[in-house]
């Protein structure tokens, strides 16, 4: 279940209420984390892996740049998305579905609906991700999209 709160000026949703991240983002927002790994780093956002008591999580900082405006007037008539995000992730994962990476915090800084920036927990999963490959073989790139379309042919099955 996703609870939400106010920290530090912050809309804070948190998985299960879970008191070890908020203690990680007000860590974050003190400059007291471990960096393990940089994975994006340019204007508009940041991904880092950072090391916890309880492992490695994934820590992703976005602060759009472009389109202010835009983004202003969406954010009057749509939800947001990463919050949708959150709460949609907890429902699948609820449902037995393992094949996406869990999510256990989401804060926001808004005005009205509309987040000047987002701070996120995500669950780290090890592996080797694909952008570390400088080329991707035929054959793997045909194992990939038989499994995408697997995985999709068992969605719309489902639906």
């Amino acid at each position: 279940m996703i609870y939400n709160k106010t920290i530090s000026g912050l809309k804070v949703f948190i998985k299960d209420n879970d008191p070890f991240y908020e203690r990680v983002l007000n860590d974050f927002l003190t400059c007291r984390v471990k960096t393990l790994k940089v994975f994006r780093s340019i204007a508009d956002t940041k991904v880092i892996l950072i090391d916890t008591a309880r492992g490695p999580l994934v820590l992703k900082v976005y602060a759009p740049k472009h389109k202010m405006i835009e983004r202003f007037l969406k954010s009057c008539v749509k939800k947001d998305y990463y919050e949708n995000l959150i709460y949609q992730t907890d429902r699948v994962r609820g449902e037995g579905i393992q094949s996406i990476n869990d999510y256990y915090l989401l804060a926001e800084r808004k005005t009205l609906n509309f987040a000047h920036y987002y701070i996120m927990l995500i669950e780290y999963i090890e592996g080797v991700g694909l952008n570390e490959y400088l080329e991707i073989s035929e054959e793997s790139i045909i194992r990939i999209d038989k499994r995408v379309a697997s995985a999709w042919n068992g969605v719309w099955r489902s639906s």
